[in-house]
C-alpha cells in the first residue's frame, strides 16, 4: 500500500475530483462541507494562489487531492513561568510558512493509511526543500474534524495556542500537552476550526 503525489492543473482536479465526488456526495451533508472546501481551492487554483496535488495510490487510482500556498505567521516567543509557549499575534514578525489549504482523501479510501503516509511524505519533501525554496520554517493548516486533528498530532503538529486555553489548565483537569490543548478548544471552547503548525526547525 503506497501512495504518489503528482502536481496537477485545476482543470484536471476539477474532471477527475471535484465533479464526480459532488455527484457522489450530494446527499451527504458532512461531505458536502468539503466539497465546498474544495470547489473554493480548485478556484484559487484557477487565479494562481494555491497548488494542486493528486494522491494516487498504487494502481494510479485518484484517491484524493491536497493544495499548498506560500503563506506567512507572526508570533512571538514568550517566557512564561519559565517555559517557552508561543503566542500568535497580529503585528509582529513574519515569518515565511507553506500553508496546507486543503487535504481530502476521497470517502472510500479514507481508514486505510493514505493519509498517514502523504502527510510523512510532504513533511519529508519540504523539509529537504525548504531552504533552496524561500526559506519557510513551518507548516501551517487549518482542521475542521477530530480526525485531522489526531492525524496532526501523530506528526508532531501543534496548535496555536489561545489564550483562553489558560484557565481552562488552571482547574487541573488539562495537562500542558498539545494533545489537551485541541481537547480545550475542541470542547470547551467549541472551536470548530483549529490552526496547526508544524516547526521544522524541530523536526
Amino acid at each position: 500500500m503506497t501512495v504518489k503525489i503528482s502536481l496537477a492543473t485545476p482543470t484536471k482536479v476539477e474532471k477527475f475530483v471535484l465533479e464526480p465526488y459532488k455527484v457522489k456526495c450530494q446527499d451527504n451533508d458532512n461531505e458536502r462541507v468539503y466539497v465546498a472546501f474544495l470547489e473554493n481551492t480548485v478556484l484559487d487554483a484557477k487565479n494562481g494562489l494555491t497548488n494542486l496535488y493528486l494522491i494516487l495510490n498504487e494502481k494510479n487510482e485518484i484517491i484524493g487531492v491536497f493544495a499548498l500556498s506560500a503563506a506567512s505567521i507572526k508570533f512571538e516567543e514568550l517566557n512564561k513561568e519559565n517555559k517557552s509557549d508561543w503566542k500568535l499575534y497580529e503585528d509582529l514578525t513574519e515569518y515565511p510558512a507553506v500553508r496546507l489549504d486543503l487535504f481530502l482523501i476521497l470517502p472510500s479510501y479514507r481508514g486505510k493509511g493514505f493519509g498517514s503516509q502523504v502527510l510523512d511524505k510532504l513533511v519529508i519533501f519540504l523539509d529537504g526543500e525548504r531552504t533552496s525554496l524561500m526559506g519557510y520554517r513551518y507548516l501551517i493548516t487549518l482542521s475542521t474534524s477530530e480526525v485531522f486533528d489526531q492525524l496532526l498530532l501523530s506528526k508532531s503538529f501543534k496548535p496555536f495556542p489561545v489564550e483562553d486555553v489558560e484557565e481552562f489548565r488552571q482547574n487541573g483537569f488539562y495537562r500542558n500537552t498539545p494533545e489537551d490543548t485541541v481537547k480545550i478548544l475542541r470542547k470547551e471552547l467549541k472551536k470548530t476550526g483549529i490552526w496547526f503548525y508544524l516547526d521544522f526547525g524541530g523536526l
